[in-house]
């Protein structure tokens, strides 16, 4: 008994000294910064400079701002202006400790193959996911932390109800996940009748939240009508932003998904589960679901996010707590279920970017290196010689002298989604809730940047820019503000990319729509609109999902359609929306740029003489046939 006491021992110890050198090494991959390089005038590095504008500025978000990132969204950046440096660091330490020690928890539970693929994977290739990745290891793990015995683990408890908080307020789908994740854990503490503790998690939790978000310079009042806000934009993206997968990566990922879903099968059928290790089980799994749609949703660059992520599940399912161990076969059986799932994803990741698997490794040193010095400065009170890429003396942003000068200290907003131009000339930026318009895409979203404008708070001038994403017809971006806009702001210059609009000194006035025609038609038809040719037209389009369009569109994306615009110069496709034009879009004249919308001003530009509708190839009927439309005229 001596010698089997002994050999426990000797196991443990040897066990510590493995774990402390893997804890330090998955610390340095995964520490970040946030905020460390400069933006530009592109489109991420605009509404992460925004984020970061909006938190100092205590802009309130569901009312100001209305996003899926929330008060704390600028911790989860790449780009600033070099401000809450403090903040940055602290968070930054503290969340790489917190994610290394949950990769070196499951570390611990894994044996054989499982545990050298998994720690492998989390060092050189878990790590380049970043947050978008990391915190769904991190919320899998509080979990279960949270689901035993929190009055023995108090300490350790609280540390995750905390991160639980702070992760809620940097993005929502975060939100979504800490709440499944303590609801879950209460449920855990039901099934062992512990009624205390099934209270007290959630409780702790929501004042956690609370405190946080009031913390931040957030208004009570604000949380639900951000909640409201992120909701309506996550409810829309899978129609609005999808982007189609590479034909063998979606392949490649379906299988490795199927293997991690055959393995949570094979997890309940081989072992006595407990409310506990069950809830477990369903977490990660939801936490793959979201990882699969925020990768195949807009299946570009963001599928990455998926590949990095999905060993990690797999690795926790492999470490999940049982009550009776699996048995030998079944224990081979994931283990073969995870090697063949790993593979797979490298394969996939090398065909979504040639090179990536080899860079991740190449990178590794040098990643390691650079982190390292991060960290030691950061902890020396150097810090902020972390952010010296800020302090470079590079031009800044596009200088925009003349709409400096004539704005001067008024408000201004930026349309569509280039706002880096008026934080960059230290404009007074007083942005529309929903502050970048291609995000506007359901008619609450929309109407929320109308109510903004015609409201006495609206900006006195706007750097305007037609443009879009993907390809989309250019106004339906904030459909419902443009006409307004026109109606209601002059032009008076152009600098750069940008129209400069200058509110009218009178009282803003509403734009009378008169109905002037409806009709049922299908994809392919064309719709004559030559009788109203020389007619400024608003048009409404409903095209209703069928069951199984719903469906696929919750669990994967949309179909891609088409608004095929025919004028004088032949006919142009266009991406459609229909979400985006359900409550009303301009489609006469033509508008495509700065250009149109400057004919517009002068009464002149291209007329659309018809349209029509046509879909992508798909084996399944997702949409009815039927496309319902009414044309208004603006008067």
């Amino acid at each position: 008994m001596k010698l089997i006491g002994q050999a426990i021992k000797n196991g443990a110890k040897s066990e510590a000294f493995f774990l402390a050198p893997f804890f330090l090494l998955a610390f340095l991959s995964v520490f970040s910064l946030s905020g460390t390089l400069l933006p530009f005038l592109e489109l991420t590095a605009s509404w992460q400079s925004v984020l970061e504008y909006a938190a100092r500025s205590k802009l309130q978000f569901g009312r100001d701002i209305v996003f899926t990132y929330g008060p704390l969204g600028y911790l989860g950046t790449i780009y600033s202006q070099g401000h809450l440096v403090v903040q940055r660091i602290v968070f930054a330490l503290a969340w790489a400790a917190l994610t290394a020690w949950s990769a070196t928890t499951i570390v611990q539970k894994l044996s054989g193959l499982p545990k050298g693929v998994f720690i492998v994977w989390v060092l050189f290739l878990f790590s380049r996911g970043g947050m978008d990745v990391q915190a769904y290891l991190v919320l899998a793990c509080g979990y279960s932390i949270l689901a035993e015995d929190v009055q023995q683990r108090k300490g350790l408890s609280s540390i995750f109800i905390i991160s639980f908080a702070v992760l809620s307020l940097i993005k929502f789908t975060f939100f979504m996940t800490a709440v499944a994740s303590v609801a879950l854990a209460s449920l855990a503490h039901v099934g062992r009748k512990q009624v205390t503790s099934s209270l007290v998690i959630p409780l702790s939790f929501g004042t956690a939240i609370m405190i946080s978000w009031m913390a931040t310079g957030q208004h009570p009042a604000n949380f639900w009508p951000w909640i409201k806000g992120s909701l309506e934009i996550t409810g829309g993206y899978s129609e609005a932003m999808t982007v189609v997968p590479i034909t063998w990566v979606f392949r490649l990922c379906f299988l490795s998904l199927s293997l991690f879903i055959a393995a949570v099968a094979l997890r309940i059928t081989s072992t006595r589960l407990n409310m506990s290790s069950a809830g477990s089980l369903l977490l990660i799994t939801f936490c793959t679901f979201l990882s699969w749609k925020h990768g195949f949703v807009r299946a570009d660059d963001h599928v990455l996010y998926f590949i990095y992520f999905l060993p990690v599940s797999f690795g926790v399912v492999l470490a999940g707590p049982v009550r009776k161990p699996a048995s030998s076969m079944g224990r081979l059986s994931l283990t073969l279920l995870y090697c063949a799932a790993t593979v797979l994803c490298l394969f996939a990741m090398n065909i979504q970017k040639k090179g990536e698997v080899q860079v991740s490794f190449a990178e590794w040193p040098g990643r390691l290196l650079y982190n390292t010095d991060h960290v030691v400065k950061s902890l020396t009170g150097n810090g902020a010689a972390c952010f010296a890429a800020l302090r470079n003396p590079q031009k800044r942003g596009p200088e925009l002298p003349i709409a400096r000068s004539l704005i001067g200290g008024s408000t201004v907003d930026v349309i569509n989604c280039l706002q880096w131009a008026a934080l960059a000339n230290s404009l007074n930026y007083h942005p529309r809730p929903v502050f970048q318009g291609y995000s506007a895409y359901t008619p609450y979203l929309q109407d929320l940047n109308l109510a903004f404008f015609q409201s006495s708070d609206r900006p006195s001038y706007l750097l305007f820019n037609m443009e879009t994403i993907d390809s989309r017809y250019v106004t339906m971006d904030d459909a419902a503000i443009l006409p307004y806009v026109f109606k209601n702001y002059d032009l008076v210059g152009q600098e750069g990319k940008f129209l400069l609009l200058r509110a009218k000194k009178e009282s803003p006035i509403d734009v009378p729509m008169k109905l002037i025609h409806e009709q049922t038609t299908s994809f392919n038809t064309k719709i004559d609109l030559s009788d109203w040719h020389n007619v400024p037209l608003l048009m409404q389009v409903d095209v209703k999902p069928t069951f199984v369009g719903r469906l696929t569109t919750f669990v994967y994306q949309s179909p891609v359609l088409s608004l095929n615009i025919h004028a004088d110069d032949g006919v142009l496709s266009t991406r459609f929306i229909p979400g985006m034009a359900k409550r009303g879009f301009l489609i006469n004249p033509l508008i495509f740029g700065n250009k149109d919308v400057a004919n517009l001003y002068q009464g002149t530009g291209t007329r659309v003489a018809g349209i029509s509708f046509s879909r992508s190839d798909f084996p399944l009927e997702q949409l009815s046939d039927e496309i319902a439309i009414k044309l208004y005229r603006l008067e």
